[in-house]
């Protein structure tokens, strides 16, 4: 509130993907409220609201390119995806031999964050230190994640959004629709909205793995996964693309990670996407309160109307979307090369020595 009260600064909302399928229930709205999200960010202040699909999008390309060249050279196999904090704090503080198969991505919300300082102070030529870019997201985590990466100036998970909003008087049911700002026009929006819930980071990563190998779009019901065993957290998937198997693995709670390790049978497989809290983010620390005998149930639906989401939207995959191709071809160049690795990549060995 300090910085939307300084005519200064520039500040700068990030809404996460599974925000708008559970904001709407403290309001009594029960289903995609995106777009009335934007309205009241902008009624409380804020200068700019973006969609942090976005930098799930990036997140897609450059972790779909980075297995892909894990695999073909057997580097550090399996790789771990790090979009989840509390799953990246736990490798750090409990497995550190198991550092180097983190993927060097930051989250995505780190990712969107480093374009739009990059995009506010070079484009837009506001000095760095006027830019205020807030993350809105259903996990609590990510307040430890905006004190390692510095782009990300503040974070505030939907229930502190909730409470803000109601100190204000703004009421989703009374407010209209407002579009997303976009660094480019974009129309048809972004593709990996199905990172707000579990198996999502996968499905957009095989979306462009299909795309990349192949050169067009996968067919659809492709992505099949199975349950492990007896373990309904944990769900495997084997794909071939155009000879290429990659084993794929997909669990919630730490505590399914865990299963993983044991006798390690995580070696078997290429890639494995981990996500801290109960169905993915949808269940994040942050998100909007329910009754704890209802907690299963509403995260479920929440999921589903993530996948309904993007069952509906007009694009599949990460590459298709106009502002991805316009940050590769005037920024960025081409995924995982030397000036996207500085933007939207870690050393995570190197903060782990940095925090000691």
């Amino acid at each position: 509130e300090q910085a939307i009260n300084d005519d200064k600064k520039i500040v700068i909302a990030l809404v996460a993907p599974a925000v708008r399928v559970s904001l709407g229930e403290a309001f009594d709205i029960f289903g995609d409220v995106s777009k009335k999200i934007v309205t009241a960010l902008k009624r409380l202040g804020f200068d700019y609201v973006f969609d942090a699909t976005l930098g799930a999008d990036l997140t897609a390309v450059e972790e779909a390119q980075e297995i892909l060249y894990r695999k073909e050279n057997n580097i550090s196999l399996p790789m771990f995806t790090s979009c989840c904090p509390s799953f990246v704090k736990y490798i750090k503080t409990y497995h550190k031999d198991l550092i180097k198969n983190l993927s060097s991505c930051k989250s995505p919300i780190a990712m969107h964050s480093a374009i739009l300082k990059y995009y506010f102070k070079n484009i837009k030529d506001i000095s760095k230190d006027n830019i205020v870019i807030v993350s809105i997201t259903p996990c609590t985590s990510k307040k430890y994640e905006a004190s390692i990466y510095n782009d990300t100036t503040y974070s505030i998970t939907a229930s502190e959004l909730n409470i803000w909003l109601r100190e204000r008087g703004i009421n989703l049911k009374n407010i209209k629709n407002s579009k997303f700002d976009t660094i480019i026009k974009n129309d048809l929006g972004n593709s990996s909205i199905l990172f707000g819930s579990s198996k999502g980071v996968t499905a957009s990563i095989i979306r462009c793995l299909w795309y990349n190998l192949k050169g067009e779009n996968i067919p659809k019901r492709i992505i099949n996964y199975k349950p492990l065993k007896s373990f309904d957290k944990i769900k495997e998937i084997k794909i071939t693309i155009n000879k290429i198997t990659f084993n794929m693995c997909c669990c919630y709670t730490i505590s399914a990670f865990n299963e993983l390790l044991k006798n390690d049978y995580y070696k078997k497989y290429d890639f494995i996407e981990v996500m801290a809290c109960v169905n993915g983010c949808v269940g994040g620390g942050g998100t909007i309160l329910c009754n704890n005998s209802k907690i299963l149930k509403v995260n479920k639906t929440r999921a589903n109307l993530i996948r309904k989401i993007d069952k509906i939207c007009p694009i599949k995959c990460a590459y298709q979307n106009k502002e991805i191709k316009y940050l590769y071809s005037n920024l960025l160049e081409y995924p995982n090369n030397l000036k996207a690795k500085e933007m939207l990549h870690t050393n995570h060995l190197e903060k782990v020595k940095s925090k000691l």
